[in-house]
């Protein structure tokens, strides 16, 4: 397992106040089970998010190829999910349980339940409409953001208010255009780059790779909530 800290500035920028705000990221080789059952492994990156009011705090993967935010459930009792940061939805009296079109759930009746494949595995859950919010509360303004000595990659930088993406390198243009899409239409406080959004709470998941994940949960940057608002510009 290889952790390396990186940091990605999220600009949350108003029309007249600009905030930056910054979440740092960890880096963790998990396994990917092909269409021929070879299982491969890519690197994965995870930073600290806080979900509910009061907030509960959860390491989530940042992953491209996902569209929904996934973490455990104090529902779910399995060793699995008893190792990691467990949502409790009482403990958010904001929080509302929707079905998947995002309904309120009507008293007394069935509720949608999803299950997402997941690298070698998969989870199974409900939703729950609740506030998201990246990183820390009160964290400091970030400085300009630099490269990190024992990370091979660039610093990623994302603005929102920009028209279009900025400059980088072709290896970098999947990587920085999705990181784009995250913060394109989060509805993010100015403080706290927070948004209300369905949240994925997770009774059941796989041993098999989720026990010997670092992280508690997904964000998924295919999001269509992140794709909706005003264009952002990630920059190196």
């Amino acid at each position: 397992m290889l952790r390396t800290c990186i940091a990605i500035a999220t600009i949350c920028e108003a029309l007249t106040t600009p905030a930056r705000h910054v979440v740092p990221l960890h880096r963790q080789r998990v396994p990917v089970q092909g269409e021929d059952d070879r299982i491969s492994y890519k690197s994965v990156y995870f930073g600290s998010v806080t979900v509910g009011s009061p907030e509960q705090k959860f390491a989530v993967v940042f992953d491209t190829g996902s569209g929904h935010v996934i973490i455990p459930s104090s529902e779910c009792h399995s060793e699995t999910c008893r190792i990691h940061n467990r949502y409790n939805r009482e403990a958010s009296p904001a929080a509302v349980d929707v079905d998947y079109d995002g309904s309120p759930v009507q008293a007394g009746s069935p509720r949608d339940q999803i299950t997402v494949a997941f690298g070698t595995g998969e989870v199974t859950g409900q939703f729950v409409q609740d506030r998201l919010c990246l990183g820390s509360h009160g964290a400091a303004p970030a400085a300009p953001a630099i490269a990190v000595p024992s990370y091979t990659e660039p610093l990623l930088l994302v603005q929102s208010g920009e028209a279009e993406l900025g400059r980088t390198p072709s290896a970098q243009k999947g990587h920085t255009k999705a990181l784009g899409n995250a913060s394109n239409a989060m509805l993010l406080s100015q403080a706290l780059n927070c948004v209300d959004l369905r949240v994925v709470m997770a009774t059941e998941m796989t041993e098999e790779p989720f026990h010997a994940f670092s992280f508690d949960g997904v964000l998924g940057l295919g999001l269509r909530p992140w794709e909706a608002g005003a264009s952002c510009r990630a920059a190196r």
